[in-house]
This record gives structure tokens, C-alpha cells and sequence, in this order.
């Protein structure tokens, strides 16, 4: 099932609890106050109560001493995925690398890119998969980490390639993505730029 999370919107307690196979869920004993309820479930995107698309606030919920309030549904959508096969510049699979999304987004006119989700590292046939994804456009990143790590910041600084190829972000071609819809055969080659050390 589905971690559902009512949280307090300034006095009253956090509670959790899991939805049965059937989607229900209950909390008991709340404290009269304001709340927002939220659910979260691998392979969707979080959902609120009351929320009308993916990554809005939903609606409060307010609550009087001894009130019953029923029917508070909270809808999930399935995320969208992104998926290939890295190999390298003599078209071998790949295996272990970090592959992450960037995010591109318009904020006053300008592109900026946010690095959103968890690592996902390619199998031993170089395939990866991206998912939980929400709707938007997407930079697909290679990073070269030898870490087990699934944080994007800890693997930032690794040599990285951007699909379908390019060295560099600004070379690279964006993926959109719609809810519940995967971009497969996003394949791409792995060949960060050489770096070099300079020391005296």
C-alpha cells in the first residue's frame, strides 16, 4: 500500500499510517486542528488531498474536537520513466555508472536545471532506468562514480556525460516526459571530457 502522512498546519501532531491493499487508511485520536494529507508510493508521485495537478499544494483539512471526517481521498499518479542503454565510445555496455536526471526549467525567462530523483546505477548489460519521474523536460546524466552511493550530490563531481553523448549540458539533448508515459531507447555514449592535473 501507500504511506499516507497527515501533517499539522501549525498546532496538532504528525501521524503516519499505511493504506490497506484496498487504498483505505484511518487516523485516530487527532488532535482538533489544520492539516494536509499526503501520500507517497514507489513508482508514483507524491499526491495530496484536494490536489488538482502533480507538485501543487492540495487543500487543508480542518478538524473540530470530536469530528469524524470521512471519504478524504488523495489520488497517486504514476510517474514517468526514462530508460537506454550506456555504452562506450567502442559501443560496449557500460556497468555501475550513476545515471541521474536534471530538470530544466524557465525562471524569469532564464534555463536552470535541478537535479531531481535518486541515482540509478546501469546493470551489467549497460541498461538504466530513471522513474518516479514528474511531467517535464529532462537532461539524462552519466556520471562516472565508483561509490555505491544513490545521493546526486555525492556523485556531482564525477567525470559525466549528457545524452545522447555530449561533454557538456549545453551540447546535450533535453527528454520530455509526460505523467504515467516512459521515454525509452534513450541510449547514449559514454565519453566524459579528459581532465587533466596541474600542480606545482
Amino acid at each position: 500500500g501507500a504511506i499516507v502522512r497527515l501533517n499539522p498546519v501549525s498546532a496538532g501532531m504528525a501521524m503516519t499510517a499505511a493504506s490497506h491493499p484496498r487504498g483505505r487508511f484511518q487516523f485516530t485520536a487527532v488532535v482538533s486542528g489544520s492539516y494536509r494529507l499526503s501520500a507517497d508510493k514507489r513508482g508514483f508521485l507524491d499526491g495530496e488531498h484536494g490536489q488538482q495537478r502533480a507538485g501543487q499544494p492540495g487543500v487543508i483539512v480542518t478538524l473540530r474536537d470530536r469530528q469524524r471526517v470521512d471519504r478524504i481521498d488523495i489520488g497517486l499518479r504514476r510517474g514517468a520513466s526514462i530508460s537506454g542503454i550506456v555504452t562506450d565510445p567502442d559501443g560496449e555496455p557500460m556497468e555501475g555508472l550513476a545515471m541521474h536526471a536534471w530538470r530544466l526549467e524557465y525562471r524569469n525567462g532564464r534555463p536552470v536545471t535541478d537535479a531531481v530523483g535518486a541515482v540509478r546505477r546501469t546493470d551489467d548489460r549497460g541498461r538504466y532506468r530513471l522513474h518516479s519521474l514528474p511531467i517535464g523536460t529532462y537532461y539524462v546524466v552519466a556520471a562516472d562514480d565508483p561509490s555505491a552511493s544513490e545521493n546526486i550530490a555525492a556523485v556531482s563531481r564525477a567525470p559525466k556525460a549528457f545524452y545522447p553523448g555530449a561533454p557538456t549540458v549545453a551540447l546535450a539533448t533535453p527528454v520530455f516526459v509526460d505523467v504515467g508515459v516512459g521515454a525509452a531507447g534513450a541510449d547514449m555514449r559514454f565519453a566524459p571530457p579528459a581532465t587533466v592535473r596541474v600542480s606545482g
